[in-house]
């Protein structure tokens, strides 16, 4: 995902109650020992200057080692399944999609970035997707009426493209890299701790930041942790373990995202996966133009 040209903020599509809300909120300040991932950069200019550079090598370096930016840059498009499972009473709060278990086709374009995503819900059939003219959303075949289908559209897409293509995606949108150093002792041993973040210009991207942690030996992403501001309040933080990962067209790709709030209080929230990932298959940006091009408008 690059920057979207939609910088207004999303209405949530699933509104929490009052109690609700109220109850997730004393949940989090009931929390004791949880502190957020993200850390202060040196303010000396100097040192400040030599984390760019040191953050801005080890994303580099985790890129070569998931197949190289050159190959990544040859793929134009991608599609493959999603499925995508969420549990708990946290995630009836920021949960974006209508239902709890989704599966469907994802198709997108990578550079623009354009994709859409057809799932089922109570009421059958919907595809959500995001074109050149913004979030848009289909009910079987007739351009839905709902809101809510936008904002989900809205804010499915761009995250789960942009969860899909990491690290490379840490190296796009004139991202800025900060080396936060190693951390010794998480689960799995060491990684080295990346600061990303974006300016801005770049939109919906430039709201929140990223801490991935590539382990030293293999250079492989282990996890991000992460704000969402299209999903809900951009103090919560997100921690995602990716792993599975599979070589597909000379490329490493993490086919599993096993995902948890980390900050102010830590439930488990979704695990996600892809399956059948195909590349250059040769889509269209007409593709991804909505409900006027799909029913055979211009």
């Amino acid at each position: 995902m690059i920057a979207t040209p939609f910088p207004d903020r999303r209405r949530l599509p699933f509104a929490p109650t009052p109690w609700l809300a109220l109850a997730i909120v004393a949940l989090g300040l009931a929390s004791a020992g949880c502190e957020s991932a993200r850390r202060p950069v040196p303010k000396n200019p100097i040192a400040r200057d030599q984390a760019r550079r040191e953050g801005r090598a080890l994303v580099e370096r985790a890129c070569d080692a998931a197949g190289g930016l050159e190959r990544w840059r040859a793929i134009k498009d991608v599609s493959f399944r999603l499925d995508d499972h969420w549990r708990g009473v946290a995630a009836r709060v920021v949960r974006p999609w209508p239902v709890e278990n989704v599966s469907g086709p994802f198709e997108a374009l990578l550079a623009l970035p354009y994709g859409r995503v057809r799932i089922t819900d109570k009421n059958g059939s919907v595809t959500y997707g995001l074109g050149a003219s913004g979030p848009w959303a289909m009910r079987g075949k007739l351009p839905s009426s709902e809101p809510g289908d936008l904002a989900t559209a809205r804010s499915t897409v761009p995250v789960f493209l942009f969860d899909f293509e990491m690290p490379f995606a840490f190296l796009s949108d004139d991202a800025v890299q900060h080396s936060m150093g190693i951390r010794p002792a998480p689960p799995g041993g060491p990684v080295y701790e990346v600061l990303v973040t974006y300016p801005w210009y770049t939109g919906d991207r430039s709201h929140d930041w990223y801490v991935a942690r590539f382990d030293t030996s293999t250079m492989r992403l282990r996890s991000v942790t992460f704000t969402a501001s299209l999903w809900g309040p951009g103090m919560i933080e997100y921690t995602d373990d990716l792993s599975g990962y599979q070589e597909i067209d000379s490329l490493w790709i993490p086919t599993r995202h096993d995902v948890r709030m980390s900050y102010p209080f830590r439930p488990e929230m979704h695990d996600w996966s892809v399956s059948s990932v195909q590349f250059n298959a040769g889509l269209e940006d007409t593709t991804f133009r909505g409900p006027g091009h799909l029913l055979g408008g211009s």
